[in-house]
């Protein structure tokens, strides 16, 4: 499908974003943002598995 990654790569683009501004938020709220941001990526891998689509799939919202 165009314009959506696979799951093997939204995988790899969702770890590097939450990687990459887990370095700008301070410490003080990068606990309850780490949390929101695993929670919603978890959820959406979920949903992806639970549809019976496999790695090579798109993920769609």
């Amino acid at each position: 499908m165009d314009g959506y990654w696979s799951y093997r790569e939204w995988v790899e683009q969702t770890v590097g974003k939450i990687v990459r501004v887990a370095h700008n938020i301070p410490g003080d709220q990068l606990s309850g943002w780490l949390d929101v941001q695993v929670r919603s990526a978890i959820a959406q891998a979920h949903r992806h598995g639970q549809s019976g689509l496999g790695d090579d799939d798109p993920v769609t919202p």
